[in-house]
């Protein structure tokens, strides 16, 4: 519990902020003023009616804050302390609450979008010409084509998809009966399912008996 709400229940036995209470009720301080406890600095008041109040004074100073910019000349600064902010868009000065505003409105927002979608596509324009065409040779089947891709190995995807399919074969000897076979997978470990099974049998009597 808080000093002030100790403060509170000391002074008003029959009115107490009881444990569990404090989500209901909250204490609210007459000047504004956290660290003056003092009785007759402290009220009692519901949770939503205390965010409320404090919400219409910050809306008050804002609106107090805009009327002095109105009045202000254009390209001037505002002081460090208060919360005043430039735009993205079209670069005024404006006041929020909080620090995240990047835009005075949602239209200059919209605009802003508007023209840096427009530019990136005019960049990649620009990059499309830019690049040349090059001559290489399929991987697979040994065409020529072009491409303005340097990564680019086949001519199409047909013959990617066969080339990473197919791919080298390799001799390898199985684990369960010892005998050679060929497979393109590295992590291939026995010859056919039946030799799975059975080494999977050998393994769950072997973990059992452990367990046991």
């Amino acid at each position: 519990m808080l000093i002030y709400h100790k403060i509170w229940n000391e002074h008003n036995p029959e009115d107490k902020i009881e444990y569990g209470d404090e989500d209901k009720y909250c204490i609210h301080h007459i000047d504004g003023n956290h660290y003056n406890n003092d009785i007759s600095n402290l009220r009692k008041m519901l949770r939503g009616a205390h965010t409320s109040l404090h919400h219409t004074d910050k809306l008050l100073i804002l609106l107090e804050r805009r009327e002095k910019e109105s009045r202000m000349p254009e390209g001037k600064n505002y002081p460090e302390n208060s919360n005043s902010f430039r735009c993205k868009g079209c670069q005024k000065f404006f006041t929020s609450l909080t620090r995240k505003t990047k835009y005075c409105s949602v239209e200059c927002k919209r605009k802003h979008y508007s023209n840096r979608d427009k530019d990136k596509r005019k960049n990649k324009k620009k990059k499309e010409l830019i690049t040349k065409e090059l001559t290489k040779e399929c991987k697979k089947c040994g065409v020529v084509f072009q491409t303005n891709l340097k990564v680019k190995k086949f001519c199409s995807i047909e013959c990617k998809n066969v080339f990473h399919k197919s791919g080298i074969i390799k001799i390898k000897k199985c684990k369960c009966c010892h005998k050679d076979f060929e497979c393109t997978n590295n992590s291939k470990l026995y010859c056919s399912n039946r030799c799975y099974l059975k080494a999977k049998k050998i393994r769950d009597k072997i973990y059992y008996k452990r367990s046991t």
